[in-house]
């Protein structure tokens, strides 16, 4: 199965902004009609008190990861509800399957003789 998720530049930039649709990406990092940011990457951050300084996993996504590849925290198009979660997205994609091979395909005749009739 594969996912639902965003076109991305080679900066892992969104083409198109996830939220608000705009077309007009400028190199940034958050889009400038709706603020939301345009590149998937993971959200994971914290404070490494061996080292006394903070730090973030930041790694890049691809447009379709709601988690992060390196160490598994959620990316930020997942946590800004750009991205539906996979199990609900999967559900969808079942009963949309489900629902087209009921109509797509002949539904098989079956023939039955006067003589097999009970009446």
């Amino acid at each position: 199965m594969i996912y639902d998720g965003f076109e991305l530049d080679s900066k892992g930039r969104a083409l198109i902004c996830p939220r608000c649709s705009n077309e007009q990406i400028n190199g940034g990092e958050f889009c400038k009609i709706c603020g939301v940011t345009i590149i998937n990457k993971c959200s994971s951050s914290g404070y490494d008190t061996y080292k006394n300084e903070p730090w973030e996993c930041g790694t890049i996504a691809e447009g379709n990861a709601r988690y992060c590849i390196k160490c598994g925290e959620k990316t930020t198009f997942f946590e800004n509800e750009l991205l539906k979660a996979w199990d609900v997205e999967h559900q969808e994609k079942i009963i949309k399957n489900d629902a087209s091979d009921l109509f797509s395909s002949p539904q098989k005749t079956v023939h039955i003789s006067d003589e097999d009739l009970p009446f």
